[in-house]
């Protein structure tokens, strides 16, 4: 009976063993296989998005050239390239002002594109730079910042205006650049139609380039 039991018990021991030994076997086999699915869950979630190529207009995260500005490869008016000329000019409550007038008068089309700058002068040689504003007491009609494409023969401007209450100094010219360029042309200061100069107490403002249509009509051309 001891010897029966003996080999029983070695028997149960082996036995055992043996289904441990596969218990630990799956179990390793079913956590690498929960391992190897999590990490594969893992990559895909952080996986990084393909670059969106450039495709046909109007397809969302795309950019095509047909859909930039007009603008885009137009050069910026170059002071040789314009006539700069006074424009109608007029008076209110102590203030001169008017237009003065780019004409483009080259063979190709440009582009006015901000403000211009504009530097007064007196007779002693005195300089004082115009003051850059969105809009004077003299317009322009449409004070909104646009690009001005000027085709050859057409013709934009800017508004200026200046305090003449109590001032006994003028201007006896300006200088005048167009918008991005560093050359100017100098031009006579003096209104015809008001039969004065230019005060010259305080800067000028100025607008910035706008549409012929947008430039007011103060008074008569003299």
């Amino acid at each position: 009976m001891r010897v029966r039991s003996t080999v029983f018990r070695k028997r149960t021991t082996r036995r055992g063993k043996y289904l441990g030994t596969v218990l630990m076997l799956a179990c390793s086999l079913a956590l690498g296989a929960c391992a190897s699915h999590h990490k594969g869950a893992g990559s895909s979630n952080h996986a990084k998005p393909a670059a969106v190529k450039g495709s046909s207009p109007g397809t969302p995260g795309s950019v095509a050239t047909s859909s930039l500005p007009a603008t885009a490869n137009v050069a910026s008016c170059q002071t040789s390239q314009l006539k700069i000329a006074m424009g109608p000019t007029g008076a209110v409550a102590g203030l001169f002002g008017g237009d003065v007038m780019f004409t483009n008068q080259g063979a190709a089309t440009c582009l006015l594109n901000g403000w211009p700058t504009v530097v007064g002068v007196t007779g002693g040689g005195q300089t004082t730079a115009a003051t850059p504003v969105h809009i004077t007491r003299f317009g322009p009609v449409s004070p909104d910042m646009q690009a001005v494409t000027l085709s050859p023969g057409a013709t934009a401007g800017f508004v200026f205006s200046a305090d003449a209450n109590g001032c006994s100094q003028s201007y006896a010219t300006l200088r005048i650049s167009p918008p991005g360029s560093t050359q100017y042309q100098q031009i006579s200061a003096w209104l015809p139609y008001l039969k004065s100069y230019i005060p010259g107490c305080s800067p000028m403002n100025i607008s910035p380039a706008v549409p012929q249509s947008a430039l007011p009509n103060p008074a008569p051309p003299a």
